[in-house]
């Protein structure tokens, strides 16, 4: 036998913590019993606690490459897929004018029922030509409620698709909040609705000042008010609260937490905390400061600051970290789609001519997938435990710091760091109450 490739281990006070990236198993041993483990495996000695290692996969037979297993299951499972992930930009326009939006700039552009009929019938030939038998609607914009009626009859046709087609799905919404009332509420939840993203960032004068109506009136007060009816809501069974943070609000967030705990059920609230960084090229110098002066280096302190407060308060918080994963954008069949039809797999690139792939009115579309295997050959060379979580780094990200959305984004030794303090705080220390 031998320990797999994909272990990362912690260790605390004479223990030390396996965690599986690839089955996200976790168990928990003393030195000696680790010591005795690492004996017995020249001789394969099996007992009570090698047999749980074997069974959770921690152990493996020493015959198995995994390089060529992770992959082949990979190309497998990819090859297999009949998952389709769906983005509908409803509108690239938005009431907000947040100052660190990576919309930016974008033409302002929204759909309509005409092209809505021509996404429609793209789609569902999409859906009949590769047996498509499940899938996600999220809709997004630019703000989505402000071309509200046009959501409706999207998700009207969408829905009379999926049934047709026998396709399963369900559907996210990602919104500001402020015009979320109850009839946009009580319609979407009509429509396999699942999960509803919301962002505030910080308390009241602090979010006003982050994020603001065109005329510049605070927008707090409203998300709060429409959040009450929300929560009564119990067709809505998930909330994920996002908060962008920098150094102008990233202290003030605790109070926030303490805020939205004394209002609501915090057991319906996930949180995600975004850090803002740059949207733009930047030398190599500067890569990796963002606008408003986090460095990376310094996103680790600020990061486990912002995660100890949450657990400690009783969020519910993953108990392991990554950047990107298996995002829309490597999966094989995705589609990021803009209200003027251009097609794209990466809802970061929305607006940028490199990720565009076609465009569905035009019917100019080129096939493109963005899961490189040379990344993984090249990340698993280095037997890199990280890989099954961030599957080679963010393709957006490699861009904007590289100009190349093909070359790795390795954060290794960020979520090193990052995941060794979330893992102490879930595994080594007093549950909290």
């Amino acid at each position: 036998m031998k320990w797999s490739m994909f272990i990362y281990k912690v260790f605390k006070n004479n223990k030390i913590l396996l965690y599986n990236t690839l089955n996200h198993a976790i168990v928990i041993l003393n030195n000696d019993e680790l010591k005795k483990i690492n004996n017995d495996l020249p001789t394969t000695l099996i007992n009570k606690v090698t047999n749980n290692l074997i069974q959770m996969e921690f152990l493996i037979d020493k015959n198995i490459n995994e390089k060529k297993k992770f992959i082949s299951l990979l190309l497998k499972e990819w090859n297999n897929s009949r998952f389709l992930g769906l983005h509908f930009l409803a509108t690239t326009g938005c009431n907000f004018k947040c100052p660190y939006c990576y919309q930016l700039g974008i033409h302002n552009s929204s759909l309509n029922k005409k092209n809505i009929e021509k996404i429609i019938d793209y789609i569902e030939d999409y859906i009949v030509k590769n047996k498509i038998k499940e899938s996600t609607v999220e809709i997004t914009g630019g703000e989505p409620t402000t071309n509200w009626p046009n959501v409706k009859i999207l998700l009207k046709k969408i829905n009379k698709v999926f049934k047709q087609n026998k396709v399963k799905y369900k559907v996210f919404l990602t919104t500001n909040g402020f015009n979320f009332n109850k009839e946009k509420i009580d319609f979407i939840t009509k429509y396999n609705f699942k999960r509803l993203q919301i962002t505030l960032d910080g308390p009241e004068q602090i979010h006003n000042q982050r994020r603001m109506l065109y005329n510049n009136e605070g927008t707090f007060k409203k998300i709060i008010d429409n959040l009450d009816y929300i929560f009564a809501n119990k067709k809505i069974k998930k909330l994920n609260l996002r908060i962008n943070y920098d150094l102008n609000n990233v202290n003030a967030i605790p109070e926030l937490l303490k805020y939205i705990k004394k209002r609501f059920n915090i057991k319906k609230i996930t949180l995600s905390f975004g850090l803002i960084t740059k949207t733009i090229n930047t030398s190599k110098a500067n890569k990796y400061i963002n606008i408003h002066g986090i460095k990376e280096s310094e996103f680790l302190n600020y990061y486990i600051k912002l995660y100890k407060t949450a657990y400690d308060l009783g969020y519910k918080m993953p108990n392991m970290f990554s950047f990107d994963g298996m995002c829309t954008a490597k999966l094989k069949h995705s589609m990021v789609i803009e209200p003027n039809g251009n097609l794209g797999k990466c809802i970061s690139g929305v607006g940028r001519e490199s990720f565009k792939i076609g465009n569905i009115l035009t019917k100019k579309i080129k096939k493109l997938n963005y899961l490189f295997l040379d990344n993984y050959e090249k990340c698993l060379t280095k037997k890199c435990a990280f890989l099954p979580l961030c599957h080679t780094g963010c393709r957006f990200e490699s861009f904007i710091l590289n100009n190349n959305i093909k070359s790795i984004y390795c954060k290794k030794e960020l979520l090193e760091k990052i995941n060794k303090e979330i893992l102490i705080i879930n595994y080594f220390k007093e549950k909290r109450n």
